[in-house]
């Protein structure tokens, strides 16, 4: 099965929302759906914070050469 990129799995989490705010879900279901959620909730957190260090280094980086010049 092939990976999930990022705006699949935040498109995912937000379906995944609106079903559990519906409150037509029984409450087992809603809790399995919340579990669910907290998972990609954080495998997203994750992602962002990737993203977060290589941008902070492509700064870093880009600030060095200005500085060099």
């Amino acid at each position: 099965m092939k990976e999930q990129n990022f705006e699949d799995k935040l498109k995912e989490l937000e379906t995944i929302n609106n079903m559990i705010k519906s409150g037509e879900l029984a409450l087992n279901d809603t809790v399995t759906s919340f579990e669910k959620g907290m998972k990609i909730a954080g495998e997203l957190e994750k992602e962002i914070n990737l993203i977060e260090r290589k941008v902070e280094i492509l700064v870093g980086e880009s600030e060095f050469k200005n500085f060099q010049e």
